[in-house]
């Protein structure tokens, strides 16, 4: 894939979590390149203190699916019933079909930070978890930038 093609696609995807393929298998080099571009995201005072969890493992994804589930799904589905911004609402809604699909998805990379934070200054902590924030999302653009078949717009 070309970079014009990956910018364009980064550029104006807002949410791909439907047109995912997740019957794809993901090679090791992709995870990999993934992760490699994700730690290109800024850190907190360039601490540089990410590590990384890659699970492919489908019994494991699954347990991660069902924790996910059961922390969030009620909260999820309500706050998806309840809310009156219709762009919200459709966050939301998303967010609960990530619930129900999460199991599925063929490899989940998940960044982690190396310290802990409970004891820390109150800015400290939150520009670390920033840092965790951005990194998540900077991980999901990529991996889906090398993972989203392109899908017709008359399909979606």
């Amino acid at each position: 894939m070309d970079i014009s093609t990956v910018d364009e696609l980064l550029t104006t995807t807002r949410s791909v979590r439907k047109r995912l393929d997740l019957t794809r298998l993901v090679e090791p080099e992709v995870i990999l390149e993934c992760v490699r571009l994700a730690m290109q995201a800024p850190t907190a005072s360039n601490a540089q203190d990410w590590r990384w969890v890659v699970v492919t493992d489908a019994d494991k994804r699954a347990a991660i699916a069902d924790i996910y589930r059961s922390v969030g799904a009620e909260y999820l589905a309500n706050a998806a019933s309840t809310e009156s911004d219709p762009q919200t609402r459709r966050v939301y809604q998303s967010a609960v079909g990530l619930t129900e699909t999460l199991a599925n998805v063929p490899v989940h990379v998940i960044p982690c930070l190396q310290n802990r934070f409970d004891e820390s200054d109150h800015l400290v902590a939150a520009s670390s978890w920033a840092t965790g924030g951005l990194l998540v999302r900077t991980t999901v653009r990529v991996t889906v930038a090398v993972a989203v078949r392109p899908v017709p717009s008359s399909a979606v």
